[in-house]
């Protein structure tokens, strides 16, 4: 897809790449694409939306350089919940990738951890301390707090009180 876009004009030289909606270090040209268009300069930086389960050697490799970020959405902090979440029991397999990505500074430094509020499912003080937990235990002071939007637009954009209370909380305790 990047080369069709990128042969029709419509991403050009010094691009800033957002990529999302899917595990992008899954595909095996992962890291053909991040050394074609992030590590030859084509790109100036891209971020990356991921669980975290899989790691890339080659998305580290640019991290490290400063030529791109990854957001790993993990929406708790304990296994019980991650599993439940993601329906699938990896919390390990994230460990280990956080602890990858996070092995030194540049790539800290590029490395985010997103809680999406999920209304009846995450909305846990305790759960957002072990969230933090995890952020601090690799040196990770990069955080997203966003709500889910299926739930946005299910209540027409307009979130419950102990949702709204409960983010407020998050953003004054963190």
């Amino acid at each position: 897809m990047l080369r069709s876009l990128k042969e029709q004009g419509i991403i050009k030289q010094g691009v800033e790449l957002h990529i999302g909606g899917g595990e992008f270090s899954i595909y095996p040209e992962c890291g053909e694409i991040i050394e074609k268009y992030v590590l030859s300069g084509f790109t100036k930086f891209l971020a990356i939306a991921t669980n975290g389960i899989v790691y890339s050697d080659a998305i580290f490799k640019a991290m490290n350089k400063g030529k791109a970020c990854i957001i790993i959405s993990i929406d708790c902090g304990s296994r019980r919940l991650y599993r439940k979440i993601k329906r699938v029991d990896a919390f390990d397999h994230l460990k280990t990738s956080l602890k990858l990505y996070t092995s030194t500074l540049k790539a800290r430094e590029n490395t985010f951890l997103k809680y999406i509020v999920l209304p009846g499912i995450n909305v846990s003080k305790w759960e957002f301390k072990k969230f933090l937990s995890l952020s601090k235990k690799y040196g990770i002071s990069g955080i997203k707090l966003d709500i889910d939007g299926r739930y946005c637009r299910a209540n027409n954009f307009t979130p419950e009180k102990k949702v709204t209370d409960f983010m407020k909380w998050c953003i004054g305790y963190a």
